[in-house]
């Protein structure tokens, strides 16, 4: 817990160390990206989700002396991490420069980084404030916890560092971040209602068995959209920041069609089954 602590609140976050860190974390974030072995594992979900930069933003914030100063250095720090990490993949990647279509989300993010660095560095103030800020991250991750944990349910291990990561996420922020009893049982309370929420309302069939999540990748360089979803699986979403993969949900067993169409006209069938008989999703292109 001592190491924890001078990691948030005795660690200098200069200008120097700041940007450093930005490009240390672009760096490892693109090599996760590009090494084939951690595809469609916990650790690329660093190139995909949030929880990873929820943990770094923070480390930056609770380090700095002003909330102008929290802000301006976590803007800082996704202003050069973001699209650096897209620019070391174009080399490996077979969208080349179109990387960058994607880089539209991010920096929009991004933008909001000034403010959300400014207002999360109240957490130090360790007061009823403190305790509903934090709540907000820690109830976020909670969320994202549900996610990974039906993944890892349906077909186990997959995730499952993801769900012990996000876990051990939430306890350390609640523990280290704040002091006082008082503000840790109001954040973890908050964040224990928003989990359990989503787990009740986490798709269950009748085996017992939890609904699971899949990305299927699509053709990078063209901008698709779900036309249709036809049966009675679940649902599909193509995600803003990977849009160069369709995320497919299942509900329960049974056979999903999803047409896909991009700005060309060119369309996309993906049949999809989910039953006892194989591990996860079947998908497959008609």
């Amino acid at each position: 817990m001592k190491a924890l602590r001078k990691l948030f609140f005795e660690t200098k976050m200069t200008w120097p160390r700041v940007i450093l860190f930005a490009l240390a974390t672009a760096v490892l974030t693109a090599a996760i990206m590009i090494i084939p072995i951690f595809r469609d594992t916990s650790f690329e979900n660093i190139g995909v989700t949030y929880e990873a930069w929820i943990l770094f933003a923070l480390i930056i914030i609770m380090n700095c002396d002003k909330p102008l100063e929290a802000g301006l250095k976590t803007f800082v720090f996704f202003l050069i991490s973001q699209p650096l990490i897209y620019l070391l993949q174009v080399p490996f990647s077979s969208a080349g420069w179109e990387l960058f279509d994607y880089y539209g989300f991010w920096f929009k993010m991004t933008l909001l980084t000034l403010p959300g660095g400014m207002i999360a560095w109240f957490v130090k103030k360790d007061n009823l404030l403190s305790a509903l800020i934090l709540a907000v991250a820690t109830g976020f991750l909670g969320m994202h916890l549900v996610n990974f944990l039906n993944t890892c349910i349906g077909h186990f291990p997959k995730y499952l560092l993801s769900v012990i990561f996000i876990a051990a996420e939430i306890v350390v922020f609640i523990l280290v971040l704040l002091n006082k009893n008082r503000n840790r049982i109001i954040t973890a309370a908050i964040t224990v209602v928003v989990t359990a929420i989503m787990l009740v309302h986490s798709p269950v069939d009748n085996s017992g068995i939890q609904g699971v999540m899949e990305y299927y990748p699509i053709e990078s360089g063209h901008v698709w959209e779900i036309s249709s979803c036809e049966g009675d699986l679940g649902d599909a979403e193509i995600c803003e920041d990977i849009k160069d993969k369709v995320l497919i949900y299942a509900k329960e067993f049974g056979t999903e069609t999803i047409t896909l169409v991009n700005e060309q006209g060119e369309t996309l069938v993906l049949e999809v089954t989910y039953n006892d008989e194989a591990e996860g999703l079947v998908i497959t292109e008609k």
